[in-house]
């Protein structure tokens, strides 16, 4: 199962597709604004996974968040704590 995005820079329409259940409400509130349903398996009765895929506005779409800046000690911090969790794993 899994959700996805696509889109081109330039082009005027985004992809938006999921298989997950508890997506699909988002799906249909999309498809409610506006949305154009480009293939919708949800109704099917077979048992293979069920999935919507759709066509929707670039604009609605975000840009990624550039990568967090950490100090060198906040990722010392970090690389301890992970050291740590790997330790009770495997212990």
């Amino acid at each position: 199962m899994e959700t996805w995005d696509d889109y081109i820079k330039g082009e005027q329409c985004a992809t938006w597709g999921t298989s997950i259940p508890i997506k699909f409400k988002l799906a249909d509130k999309l498809i409610e604004q506006g949305a154009i349903v480009v293939y919708d398996d949800r109704q099917s009765n077979s048992d293979c996974e069920n999935s919507v895929i759709l066509k929707i506005p670039k604009r609605w779409m975000r840009d990624p968040k550039p990568p967090k800046q950490i100090s060198d000690k906040q990722r010392e911090a970090a690389r301890e704590r992970l050291k740590e969790a790997r330790k009770k794993i495997n212990d």
